[in-house]
């Protein structure tokens, strides 16, 4: 029973330390995400500012990519500051994309992110409903062992008390024995007395 009782408590030991870990790993998921979350919203206000700088730079057109020029665009005066335009246009375009591409990874990651945590979660859950099981049986194995322990005590305490009996007869039974051993001495004596 011991033995049985060492490693159920090795069980829950072992099942606190595993809950322990999921715990800790559920909270740096947490902090992944929130950490994720904050980058995004990083992404999205540098994308915001890209588009807010391309804007002031080209005021006289339309906020659109270099790949979906409208068919009627404005005449430039200077060809040079068209080419110029289209440079930006083309850098904002390829700025804008690299912040989409970012913020398209960190969607992911973080859609990643959140999956493990669940995971882990549920995972932890699973935990805790297991060391709820370990704990009962830990519990019922105790109160057998008590149970066990009260009926030999209960067992010690009444052989105590026959032990107790016992010597008290015996000690009466020896006293008996010395005083029938001076009687029969007596009597010994008594009758050497007479045959002599």
């Amino acid at each position: 029973m011991p033995a049985a009782l060492s490693t159920s408590q090795q069980a829950a030991t072992e099942a606190a330390a595993m809950e322990a870990a999921l715990s800790a790993t559920a909270n740096q998921m947490r902090e992944q995400i929130e950490a994720q979350q904050a980058e995004l919203a990083s992404v999205h206000s540098e994308a915001e500012a890209s588009r807010n700088q391309h804007a002031a730079e080209s005021p006289g057109l339309p906020p659109t990519l270099p790949g979906n020029l409208p068919s009627k665009t404005p005449p430039c005066s200077l060809p040079g500051e068209a080419d110029r335009l289209r440079g930006q246009l083309a850098e904002a375009g390829q700025k804008i994309e690299a912040a989409s591409d970012r913020e398209r990874v960190k969607v992911e990651e973080a859609a990643t992110a959140k999956a493990d945590a669940s995971r882990l979660i549920e995972q932890l859950k699973e935990q805790k409903t297991s060391s709820a099981i370990v704990i009962g049986k830990l519990e019922k194995d105790k109160q057998a062992l008590e149970a066990d322990l009260t009926a030999t005590r209960k067992e010690v305490r009444e052989l105590a008390t026959q032990l107790s009996r016992t010597t008290g007869e015996l000690d009466a039974l020896r006293a008996q024995v010395v005083g029938q051993a001076d009687v029969i001495k007596s009597f010994a004596v008594q009758s050497d007395k007479r045959t002599k």
